[in-house]
């Protein structure tokens, strides 16, 4: 979880780097002014990202854009760097595993394990027909790309986001008021059957 001094240590940082469209200062609004809006944006939005992966994101922004980076950009830049560090295989390669763990090679990265196991797991694949895998890696290959993105949106998602998506499947989609009033009728009902 990134520390207030190290958000505002990278707020430094990119105001100080040769960056364009860096936020401007209101009408009677210092420079400090600005960083200090800055570091509260991004405290909010960017708390929950471990500070060392906040900075090297903050790094590669300033490395390879122009651009003051958006709250999404630094985000998006540390997803990449945690799947560059875990070794994610973009989809081909994780077809690849696949191929190499039917033949008794050595296990598929977890994410390629959970999408063959969603079209039926590694079984299933080896049974089928010869002529059935072009179909079985164009499913695997959507399979698999689809788990990285959902991965990817939970991993950009910031915790105040997450903890409303939370509540609300914990609702089953029903607004606090349906719930309150599901509730008061099934409360009424057993009133009446006592």
């Amino acid at each position: 979880m990134a520390s207030l001094e190290t958000i505002g240590e990278i707020a430094g940082l990119l105001f100080n780097a040769p960056l364009a469209n860096k936020p401007k200062e209101r009408a009677g609004q210092t420079e400090s002014e600005a960083v200090a809006a800055t570091v509260r944006v991004f405290g909010v939005a960017l708390r929950d990202i471990d500070d060392d992966l906040l900075k090297a994101a903050t790094v590669q922004h300033i490395a390879t854009s122009k651009w003051f980076p958006a709250v999404a950009d630094l985000r998006q830049i540390a997803v990449g760097l945690i799947n560059r560090a875990d070794d994610m295989p973009d989809s081909y390669t994780a077809w690849g595993q696949i191929k190499r763990a039917l033949g008794g090679g050595s296990p598929p990265h977890p994410m390629a394990k959970k999408a063959i196991d969603a079209l039926g797991g590694l079984h299933a694949f080896g049974m089928s027909d010869v002529s059935d895998e072009p179909a079985w890696r164009s499913r695997f290959i959507q399979a698999y790309e689809n788990y990285q993105l959902r991965q990817a949106e939970e991993a950009m998602t910031p915790p105040a986001v997450a903890g409303y998506i939370e509540k609300r499947r914990e609702l089953n989609g029903q607004s606090v008021g349906e719930l309150v009033s599901g509730l008061t009728s099934q409360m009424s009902g057993r009133k009446q059957l006592q």
